[in-house]
């Protein structure tokens, strides 16, 4: 589906989009949460750019839950309400997407410490909404019909609705998701 279709099929859903170069996931527009949020781009801003969607009350209170931990992909479905989800060939169901109005953006990284001047990071799940001030600033996601930095494509992994949750249930249910996902690399049965 190319970029500009995406960007109108989430624009009619009432979410607010912003482009982001192709294989980026930052958008370079300046001043670009206030620009998504009054709907400031149109389908056409997108050819050759990646489509990102702002999230929190901008756009209807929609959230992702973004797993960067191969564990916490494996566990979701254990912890996470079914819901539609999208990703990449090389990391499927790293997004979930949820209605939870009042949602918060929060990072929950677990793992040892990287060593001093590595540049490995910590495992993490995060909650990209709102920010945690009252900024009404919202974080985004660069979703299906882009480009991965990876080179590969954001595709949608089903068609289910997007479940419509309460934010404290699902602020409760990532974090376990993340304890767990702490505990799966030393977990043996019994």
């Amino acid at each position: 589906m190319p970029v500009s279709k995406a960007a109108d099929d989430y624009l009619e859903q009432g979410w607010a989009v912003v482009p982001v170069a192709r294989g980026d996931k930052n958008p370079t527009a300046k001043g670009w949460p206030k620009l998504a949020a009054e709907r400031a781009f149109a389908p056409e801003d997108f050819h050759g750019a990646n489509v990102g969607v702002l999230l929190g009350p901008v756009s209807k209170g929609l959230v992702d839950i973004d797993l960067d931990s191969p564990n916490a992909i494996e566990l979701a479905e254990y912890f996470l309400p079914a819901t539609r989800t999208f990703g990449r060939k090389s990391k499927r169901a790293s997004h979930w997407l949820y209605y939870a109005k009042g949602a918060r953006s929060d990072a929950l990284p677990f793992g040892p410490l990287p060593k001093k001047g590595s540049k490995e990071k910590r495992e993490l799940v995060e909650i990209r909404a709102q920010n945690k001030g009252d900024d009404n600033c919202s974080h985004q996601s660069v979703f299906p019909g882009s480009v991965h930095e990876s080179g590969e494509k954001v595709q949608w992994d089903n068609d289910e609705e997007i479940a419509t949750v309460d934010a404290g249930e699902l602020a409760w249910a990532v974090a376990r998701l993340a304890c767990a996902s702490a505990l799966l690399p030393d977990w043996s049965e019994g």
